[in-house]
């Protein structure tokens, strides 16, 4: 059973997108697993312990996709120029989303990024839209792979 808060948390609000960004993450498909669809899940070489559960959890999923970006922002905004990623993974502290998370809704509002906090165990997925979610219990690989598929395909990770 997921723990599943929604709620205000820190967040920088946008006013206006950018709206020549491509069109991505539409990808889309009713079922949870398998379909055929492929969903690709941009993470963060660092920290490594973060990369290590993006793996885990796709190890179990054979609908997702893991890509990883080794550089820094830059590398993680390349990547999403691409317009071949449905979901950026990125690590973060205290429940407040890093620069580069902040940086990939407002060029990308289309695109969701889940920010996990590894000591808390729980992550923040947010969108452009106005829905931050925040989920406990997040490093298990099959919950984990459940939470990107969904975040993927443009749904709340749980309903």
């Amino acid at each position: 059973m997921w723990t599943v808060r929604t709620g205000t948390f820190p967040t920088r609000r946008f006013i206006r997108p950018r709206t020549g960004a491509p069109n991505v993450g539409t990808r889309l498909h009713d079922g949870d697993e398998g379909g055929g669809v492929s969903h690709r899940i941009l993470v963060t070489a660092e920290p490594a312990p973060l990369l290590a559960a993006v793996r885990a959890a796709v190890a179990v999923a054979p609908d997702l996709e893991a890509v990883e970006a080794s550089g820094g922002e830059v590398e993680v905004l390349l990547r999403l120029a691409n317009g071949d990623v449905d979901l950026v993974v990125v690590a973060m502290t205290d429940r407040t989303l890093p620069a580069v998370a902040e940086r990939v809704v407002d060029e990308y509002p289309r695109l969701g990024v889940l920010a996990v906090d590894l000591d808390r165990a729980e992550g923040l997925l947010h969108r452009l839209q106005p829905d931050t979610t925040l989920i406990d219990g997040l490093l298990r690989a099959k919950r984990l792979s459940t939470v990107l598929r969904r975040a993927a395909a443009g749904r709340t990770a749980y309903e």
